[in-house]
């Protein structure tokens, strides 16, 4: 049970280009466009998931607030644990289920308590690939 006022700021970060990080001044202006489409078209995207994965969670007595961002992940986290007085913020471990480099930013970053935890990876039915030495006996049969 949350406490009384407690809300929940989900923020899902999409990293910017580095190109477009670093152009100095617009000269492509075709080119902006088109990638504001598509960026328009990512936010879309990642908010529908974001707010699929938040009602999948059952958090019926929390005030959840998702917040889709742009840029680069780690600063737009401390910026929204800024701006919102985060007294927690959660991430997610990286792949293998290390600390990645957005959560290591975060807590670096932050001076807030940082909780990291694992991210549970959806299950696909995959067929095992065959080891060097199964691969060896087809290729001798």
């Amino acid at each position: 049970m949350a406490a009384p006022g407690a809300r929940l700021f989900a923020v899902h970060v999409l990293a910017m280009p580095p190109a477009l990080t670093r152009w100095k001044h617009v000269k492509l202006s075709d080119d902006i466009s088109s990638y504001r489409e598509l960026l328009d078209r990512q936010i879309d995207g990642a908010r529908r998931a974001l707010d699929q994965q938040l009602a999948e969670l059952e958090l019926d007595d929390l005030v959840v607030e998702p917040l889709i961002r742009v840029g680069d992940p780690p600063a737009r986290i401390a910026e929204a644990a800024d701006r919102h007085r985060a007294e927690v913020i959660l991430v997610g471990r990286g792949a293998g289920g290390r600390l990645g480099a957005t959560a290591e930013a975060v807590v670096r970053m932050t001076g807030r308590a940082v909780l990291v935890a694992p991210v549970p990876r959806p299950s696909r039915k995959r067929r095992a690939l065959p080891t060097s030495h199964q691969r060896r006996r087809r290729m001798a049969a």
